[in-house]
């Protein structure tokens, strides 16, 4: 019974939390892995596997944005520290993958950020789940929308 392992529902949601932060990374690193290797191919790659992931485990990936926050104090220390460690190897993913363009603005982490807010925006916007103010569909195709930044 999962109770016997964790101190509480908190604790238990916030691993189910970090394992879906593996998973995250794994289905990024699986998308990369099949793309050409100029850093658009990657940028692009590393994108569908985020939306890979918000699409084929939504539920999980609903999970993973907006339950932590609320749990993180009522956490065990060692779930708390696997939340962190595979939630920052999710995020250094992104990170390399921008690597290699110019920021977006005198900010040295915009364009990653700008990376993560579109692919973001773009998996709860087009999540599958139609509803009022949803967008049109069918949903414009991702790469479309992506800026081609400049190389560094």
């Amino acid at each position: 019974m999962p109770e016997h392992h964790f101190a509480g529902v908190s604790s238990l949601k916030a691993a189910i939390v970090a394992r879906g932060y593996r998973m995250f990374t794994a289905e990024m690193q699986a998308a990369r892995a099949r793309a050409a290797t100029s850093p658009r191919a990657c940028l692009v790659a590393i994108c569908e596997g985020y939306l890979g992931l918000a699409k084929t485990h939504n539920a999980l990936f609903q999970l993973m944005f907006y339950a932590p926050a609320k749990v993180k104090s009522h956490i065990q220390s060692q779930i708390k520290e696997e939340l962190r460690r595979e939630s920052a190897a999710a995020y250094s993913e992104l990170q390399a993958a921008c690597a290699p363009f110019e920021p977006v603005s005198a900010q040295s982490q915009s364009t990653e950020v700008m990376v993560w807010s579109l692919v973001h925006g773009y998996a709860m916007l087009f999540d599958g789940e139609a509803g009022a103010g949803t967008p049109a569909r069918p949903a414009p195709d991702f790469e479309q929308l992506l800026p081609d930044f400049p190389l560094r």
